[in-house]
């Protein structure tokens, strides 16, 4: 993600990075990229899918639970998220946070 500074500042969302050769870090991800691969085998091209199709797609994996999430799926932890009241003054990154992740 080359743009992730003006991403993060833009959006205030904060962005990580797992460590090089760091599989434990990457739990989530490694997972998600298996569930996609039940629907596009990997080396798959995606030009032959539409939008409709990877919405579709989304769709499917926002209603799956997930064991880091509690057994809740995406779609009802998103709405768990939402309905928490929001902070004031959100956390400030620390040096060493920026230092460890960046």
């Amino acid at each position: 993600m080359s743009q992730h500074r003006e991403f993060k500042v833009d959006r205030g969302v904060q962005i990580y990075f797992s460590h090089p050769h760091s599989p434990l870090q990457r739990g989530s991800n490694e997972n998600t990229n298996g569930l996609l691969r039940e629907y596009f085998p990997k080396r798959t091209s995606l030009t032959g899918y539409t939008q409709r199709d990877l919405d579709r797609v989304a769709r499917e994996l926002n209603k799956r639970p997930r064991k880091t999430l509690e057994w809740m799926t995406p779609l009802e932890k998103s709405a768990e998220e939402r309905s928490r009241p929001k902070l004031l003054h959100p956390p400030t990154e620390s040096a060493s946070d920026n230092q460890q992740w960046h």
